[in-house]
């Protein structure tokens, strides 16, 4: 009956009718811009198998985000396993309901090394401020880049990397400014997550220095999509782009903030130098081939981390 009343709940409904909007719109989307599948058409193998490298590259990234956490915690996961439990959670992303990935992850950590969910909580609600931070910043550089040189952007995603970057600041600059307690539950535990990680100066800077490495995987990403399907854009054009769909990802209303990305990407696109159907056609170059590298390893996560049998350890925690 708790499975019945879960799937009859109001959110369960709204999250329901959200994917159907959405992919509702993706159809009508290509099937009235057929210079998308056009494009897509044309996209060689080399591109396709780089694309695919890069998907790689970021789940390796996720995967040493957390074997540097666990690290702190006093805890140990070979990067092998951290890489593949990445891969998996991402694929589940898109299968399960939202935030699915990221209680996979928790369980699996909670029976593999004894990561307690709460810290698993927190210190995940406390990676958003690196990542907000992170997004921010380069999109407000970005967006300076487009304005000395005279380009038109959109003032309202604009807003969004200041905001983002403002907030951000406030909350790794002037902390004593911050209240002790927020109203609400998931602000609190992103405080909370900040808190822990500002515990450990190194801790902080290895995550911020892997956050800034996976945004620049990210650009690699845009930069070669776009070639591939034959669209030279400019580098403040792409990390605009970049960095406005990084803040886009936080979202987590449909499985790996399916159409939310793609919908913004064709509202970015009307203020720069590529047409919508460019976006969307790149976007979903770059959805369709991180999905496929997913699924394709998912198997092998599963496998390899169902077998896996490493006891909890320690090795010299510094508390959190």
């Amino acid at each position: 009956m708790a499975d019945s009343t879960s799937i009859r709940s109001p959110a369960s409904w709204v999250s329901f009718l959200v994917i159907a909007c959405v992919a509702a719109w993706i159809y009508w989307y290509v099937r009235s811009h057929p210079a998308v599948l056009e494009s897509l058409r044309d996209v060689s193998l080399a591109s396709a198998a780089a694309l695919a490298l890069l998907s790689i590259a970021i789940f390796a990234s996720n995967g040493l985000t957390t074997v540097t956490v666990l690290r702190a915690f006093g805890k140990t996961l070979p990067h092998r396993d951290a890489f593949l439990l990445s891969t998996l959670t991402t694929a589940a992303n898109y299968i399960l309901p939202a935030r699915s990935g990221a209680g996979l992850r928790a369980v699996y950590l909670k029976r593999r090394v004894a990561f307690d969910f709460t810290d698993f909580a927190t210190t995940l609600a406390g990676l958003y401020v690196l990542a907000f931070a992170v997004n921010g910043v380069l999109g407000l550089a970005s967006t300076i880049g487009l304005a000395l040189a005279g380009r038109p952007f959109d003032v309202w995603i604009a807003l969004a990397f200041a905001a983002s970057a403002v907030a951000a600041a406030v909350i790794v600059l002037l902390p004593a400014l911050l209240p002790a307690r927020l109203a609400l539950a998931p602000a609190d535990r992103v405080l909370d997550g900040w808190r822990r990680l500002r515990r450990q100066p190194s801790l902080l800077a290895k995550l911020a220095a892997i956050s800034a490495a996976q945004t620049a995987t990210m650009l690699l990403q845009t930069l070669v999509a776009f070639a591939a399907i034959g669209a030279d854009v400019p580098l403040t054009d792409a990390l605009f782009f970049t960095a406005a769909k990084g803040l886009a990802l936080l979202a987590t209303i449909t499985p790996g903030a399916l159409g939310i990305v793609e919908g913004l990407s064709v509202y970015t696109a009307q203020h720069l130098s590529f047409s919508p159907d460019q976006a969307f056609a790149a976007q979903s170059l770059m959805r369709a081939l991180t999905i496929a590298s997913a699924f394709v390893l998912a198997p092998v996560a599963v496998v390899v981390l169902g077998t896996s049998k490493l006891q909890p350890s320690v090795v010299g925690s510094e508390s959190l």
